[in-house]
């Protein structure tokens, strides 16, 4: 005997596909930090445990630098420290931009920029008069270039079949078209 779990036909929505936050680069540069914090530990216990000859690399760096004493040059270096560590935390918290246009009626689904431009792309191709077609996305902008036979009306059927292949999308972007002639060259 089988059972089938009514929650299993609920549709689940997929997250908006987002972009990385700005402080994302931080963790690899932390990550190898503390990487070679770790050498310098694990170098230093070697030392103090007489398996490696030598002085250790912590007490050497510290007397190199000398004695640190209070003054301004200590205040401007502190308030340095702490004004980025206030643009990391604000870098951390702020929320990540939106990377996908959503499809209508797709449970969820978005397309990437990329995706809406090869849909454009292949809608601007099957059009009459069109030899070849490509297609650059942004948010909110569609730019086609297509080669055509040299068609006045060509243009505007593109930009039609364009839009009506980019209507599954909730927010329709704006449309532009650059019609030429197959055997004109762009400069």
């Amino acid at each position: 005997m089988s059972h089938v779990d009514d929650r299993a036909t609920d549709v689940v929505e997929a997250l908006p596909p987002r972009t990385r936050t700005a402080t994302a680069w931080i963790g690899l540069v932390l990550a190898v930090l503390l990487a070679a914090l770790g050498l310098v530990l694990a170098h230093d216990a070697l030392v103090h445990l007489d398996v490696l000859g030598g002085r250790d690399w912590i007490t050497s760096a510290a007397d190199a630098a000398g004695t640190v004493t209070p003054g301004p040059a200590v205040a401007v270096v502190g308030g340095l420290v702490a004004l980025l560590g206030l643009l990391l935390l604000v870098g951390a918290l702020r929320p990540r931009r939106r990377r996908g246009a959503l499809v209508s009626d797709g449970n969820g689904q978005y397309l990437l920029p990329v995706d809406v431009a090869r849909l454009a792309s292949a809608a601007a191709r099957r059009v009459d008069g069109v030899l070849d077609a490509s297609t650059t996305a942004t948010a909110g902008t569609v730019t086609v270039t297509a080669r055509t036979t040299g068609s006045g009306a060509t243009a505007a059927a593109v930009q039609d079949a364009v839009r009506d292949a980019l209507a599954v999308l909730e927010r329709t972007p704006r449309v532009r078209v650059r019609a030429r002639a197959g055997d004109e060259r762009e400069s």
